[in-house]
């Protein structure tokens, strides 16, 4: 069996559809087995025959888009120093002067190197001290014993101090390129440093040198103190002995995070 589709246009105020196979009559639906004509009614004024496709061609477009992530995560800072308390004996003074002068015990100590602290992060150094004088400045003091004992022996004192990171060495509490002393007297000094050790690594280096010069009024530092004068001087009075034994002096080092 033969199929045929068909599209039926509109003409005028009428549409009709025929199909003839075979002799139809004129009553306008034409029917029949053999040859014939189609009624009045029953003509098709337009017919058009559609095939479907085998397969359509249709282009696929492409779509994308993107998100990008930055994910962070924080090292929390931490500064960690050595144990303490730690001692150290910067040494023993020699004699200046000749014998029949005005002479004094000096001392350039030896100098104390530490491997110090570890820090991750930017750091603000503080250092401050006192003595056993009662004084809150790290200057070498001594009681006097005995039964005429009248105080302390106090003498002037001078620092260098060195902390070093990423191999970089810095004079602490210098007021001045090259510099490289402080004075007991101008304590509690601090002092920022705006770079982080990358190694973690802080050493530190410190030098005493004491009774080898006037420490300024200004920080509130007295005189060398001389040890040695065969002329009997009646205005000599127990401060212008520095007694022997052991002389103090206490230094505190505080490092805090600056981030």
């Amino acid at each position: 069996m033969a199929i045929a589709i068909a599209i039926v246009l509109f003409v005028g105020n009428s549409a009709v559809f025929a199909q003839n196979n075979g002799n139809g009559n004129d009553n306008g639906r034409g029917e029949g087995n053999g040859g014939g004509n189609d009624g009045n009614g029953g003509v098709c004024p337009t017919c058009i025959p559609v095939t479907p496709p085998a397969g359509a061609d249709c282009a696929v477009t492409t779509s994308t888009d993107q998100t990008d992530f930055e994910f962070g995560m924080t090292v929390d800072n931490y500064i960690e120093t050595v144990a303490s308390p730690l001692a150290w004996c910067f040494g023993t003074t020699s004699h200046s002067g000749s014998k029949g002068s005005i002479g004094s015990e000096q001392l350039v100590g030896n100098d104390y190197n530490l491997n110090f602290a570890y820090a991750n992060c930017p750091y603000k150094v503080t250092v401050s001290g006192s003595n056993e004088a009662g004084q809150s400045v790290p200057r070498f003091a001594r009681k006097e014993t005995g039964t005429h004992g009248t105080g302390y022996d106090i003498l002037p004192t001078v620092w260098e101090i060195q902390f070093v990171a990423n191999s970089v060495s810095d004079y602490f509490g210098v007021s001045s390129v090259g510099a490289t002393k402080v004075y007991a007297g101008q304590f509690p000094l601090s002092e920022t440093y705006s770079e982080a050790p990358h190694n973690g690594q802080i050493f530190l280096k410190v030098k005493a040198l004491v009774n080898t010069e006037n420490e300024p009024a200004a920080a509130g530092g007295g005189t060398v103190v001389p040890v040695r004068q065969t002329a009997i001087n009646s205005a000599y009075t127990a401060i212008n002995s520095a007694d022997a034994g052991k002389y103090k002096a206490m230094m505190k080092i505080v490092l805090t995070s600056q981030l």
